[in-house]
């Protein structure tokens, strides 16, 4: 995918990674912190979450193939991957039966994904989530200056039961 005007401002590292047209990879050391809610321990354990820690080893794998892209998020071995797409101003990603509608923001060389909307599908069958049902989501991506490491900071929050996971650190890409 061809970099787009709204998103001239990216540091270099940011556009490879969310707007890049190869498979790319990365590694770092994050900061994970899970829910302490009976209803975020279930659905963290039911979706495999990583474990609360700091130090958290992360290796970041965006494999794409013929326009289909997906992210495996490896903490630590536990591994998260899901189907993702970005665009001018609008990002989707799912999650088995979830699918996330973020808002694309870039201001001042910060990339920030602000939830839509959420839908739950079943096959070709989906409804989307009253705005009082879904998660929240906050995902910032930036560069400090002097810096080639891209840092990001990502908290979902359930309706019910609170802060589901967050995690914040930094990632290099690997050559």
């Amino acid at each position: 995918m061809t970099l787009g005007i709204a998103h001239a401002g990216l540091p270099p590292v940011i556009a490879r990674f969310h707007y890049g047209d190869t498979s790319i990879q990365g590694e770092g050391s994050f900061q994970v912190r899970r829910g302490r809610s009976i209803t975020s321990r279930l659905v963290g354990l039911a979706v495999g979450l990583p474990r609360d820690g700091r130090d958290v080893p992360l290796t970041l794998r965006v494999e794409r193939d013929g326009g289909r892209e997906v992210w495996d998020r490896s903490f630590d071995g536990h591994s998260v991957r899901a189907p993702f797409h970005i665009g001018r101003h609008e990002a989707t990603e799912s999650f088995g039966v979830l699918d996330l509608r973020h808002e694309v923001l870039v201001d001042r060389g910060v990339l920030r994904l602000r939830l839509r909307s959420a839908r739950i599908r079943i096959g070709p069958i989906g409804a989307t989530l009253p705005k009082c049902l879904a998660p929240r989501v906050k995902s910032q991506t930036w560069v400090c200056t002097g810096e080639s490491s891209m840092h990001a900071c990502v908290v979902v929050f359930l309706p019910v039961g609170g802060l589901l996971l967050a995690y914040r650190g930094s990632i290099t890409e690997v050559m």
